[in-house]
């Protein structure tokens, strides 16, 4: 919690079990302290600004100084038992701002650890070659934002970006009210937006990242920031309309509609995928764990599950930015808004790699098995739809996933360098941002409903930025990297599984005899 935000709830305790002396026998600086909270919480306002979560704080900083000023003058010598539930009231509502004002924090985190500074831009494109299925109004072209993080050479006076602007919002993601991230413009990132571009090198690698479905294309930030210290550009694509609110350059804001396009799943329906993934989770091999797998996809097709219809939009829209970013680099884009000037000639697309989060996963898996331009892949515990069945990676690919999840054979058929990074103690959500932004819901979390698992936020913030840097880096630098060895990570991070997979051996030719055919 902030200094002020600290110092006002400690005053407001000292004052509420101070009300069980009575007042004639308080010492005069206690009389003083609602007083001095009134002013404390103004200077708060000013300097820290207001925030959702302390509204307790400020609703009994003002019932205690009315008290206290309509009090003044009179000397009472006995407590009621009116004034004890109050009291015991007040702290009540005191413990329930201190919860909240720590579980969901205007929190900090590292800073990149590259050599590099980090800038900002934002860019959006129109692709018209796609009417856009899942927008409201017909014939509409498919409309895409994407923020992009590289290295950057800051300037001394600069301001940092927010960990999130305004606006932007996931709440979706977690079926939450959109008010609980409404303080995450406060938190600052380490990003500055329209920083000059590092001059360290002439061309920099590009790495394209998908966010969560009904998410944002400022989560990971951690990640995203480490990526570009360490000298890559990182260009997150926002799905337009299965993203959960993006503001447009004309100031339209544009939500997650993606409930909506489709009926939800019959119930019996439900029931039978819930079956089908137990099988999947009990499997007793990689060739039961795939074959189960693919029965379960085929399955929400067949079932009209309203996800499904994303899978080609998503992969699609991946691709067309491809196409952008190479126009890009050459000169000006039609239809692009935004500053694009620093880029052009900068973006090093033969050393391109996909990465994503959840569904943003699942699209760099299916993106890196059709594309060639995908030199290197990554999804952070997305379970795999879309092609990787029928067209096996080609491309080193890392799956981070969580404990317990069993879906990483699905990737064996990889015929290309493989890894798993599967980290004990977590949970979904811990591989986006969430145990930064609401550190709550660990301590809520139960084994049936665990959003959070028990790791710490500091430690998979670190266990992700490490592996995911050092992927790109030995596959998109041809930079070794001692900790993709199998077993280099025991010691750093024991509570990571490592698996490596080196892409399997070419059969030795076969001999040819006298009567080979030439």
């Amino acid at each position: 919690m902030r200094v002020f935000e600290t110092v006002i709830l400690a005053g407001l305790s000292l004052v509420l079990f101070g009300a069980l002396v009575p007042r004639g026998r308080r010492p005069r600086w206690l009389r003083s302290v609602p007083a001095l909270l009134v002013v404390l919480t103004l200077i708060h306002l000013g300097f820290e600004r207001y925030r959702w979560q302390m509204v307790l704080a400020y609703v009994l900083m003002a019932l205690v100084a009315l008290f206290e000023w309509r009090r003044a003058g009179t000397a009472g010598r006995r407590v009621g038992i009116g004034r004890i539930f109050a009291v015991l009231a007040g702290a009540l509502g005191v413990g329930l701002a201190a919860f909240l004002g720590a579980g969901v924090p205007i929190f900090s985190y590292p800073p990149p650890s590259g050599p590099h500074g980090v800038g900002s831009a934002q860019l959006f494109f129109v692709d018209r070659s796609r009417v856009d299925s899942f927008a409201s109004a017909p014939n509409t072209p498919r409309e895409l934002l994407a923020v992009v993080w590289y290295p950057a050479e800051v300037p001394a006076a600069a301001r940092p970006d927010p960990f999130w602007p305004p606006g932007a919002d996931a709440s979706q993601a977690i079926g939450m009210p959109a008010f609980l991230f409404s303080h995450l413009p406060l938190v600052p990132s380490h990003a500055y937006a329209g920083a000059p571009m590092a001059r360290a090198q002439a061309r920099y690698p590009v790495i394209i990242f998908s966010h969560g479905f009904n998410s944002t294309p400022w989560q990971n930030m951690p990640q995203v920031e480490e990526l570009a210290s360490h000298g890559f550009i990182v260009v997150s694509l926002a799905h337009t309309y299965d993203a959960s609110a993006l503001v447009f350059p004309d100031g339209r804001v544009v939500h997650d509609n993606s409930r909506t396009r489709r009926p939800p799943m019959k119930l019996e329906d439900a029931r039978k995928a819930a079956e089908m993934m137990g099988r999947v989770k009990t499997a007793p091999g990689p060739d039961e764990v795939r074959r189960a797998w693919w029965e379960l996809v085929a399955f929400y097709k067949q079932a009209g599950f309203f996800i499904v219809p994303s899978v080609d939009m998503w992969v699609g829209d991946t691709r067309f930015l491809m196409d952008q970013l190479a126009r890009l680099n050459v000169g000006p884009v039609p239809d692009m808004v935004g500053d694009g000037k620093p880029f052009v000639g900068r973006l090093d697309l033969d050393r391109l790699g996909v990465a994503g989060m959840s569904f943003g996963g699942s699209t760099a898996g299916s993106v890196c098995a059709i594309d060639p331009r995908c030199k290197a892949g990554l999804n952070l515990d997305g379970s795999q739809f879309g092609v990787v069945d029928e067209h096996p990676l080609s491309v080193p690919f890392m799956y981070l996933t969580a404990e317990g999840h069993n879906e990483f054979p699905v990737y064996l058929t990889s015929t290309a360098d493989l890894y798993e990074v599967s980290v004990k103690g977590s949970a979904h959500a811990n591989f986006d941002d969430l145990s930064l932004i609401m550190p709550a819901f660990k301590w809520i979390s139960t084994p049936k409903l665990a959003m959070l698992g028990t790791i710490d936020a500091p430690r998979i913030e670190r266990i992700m930025s490490t592996y995911m840097l050092a992927f790109f880096q030995r596959y998109l630098l041809g930079t070794p990297q001692p900790i993709l060895a199998p077993g280099a990570a025991a010691s750093e991070f024991p509570e990571v599984r490592f698996t490596a997979r080196p892409a399997p051996s070419a059969p030795a030719p076969t001999p040819c005899g006298a009567d080979c055919r030439h």
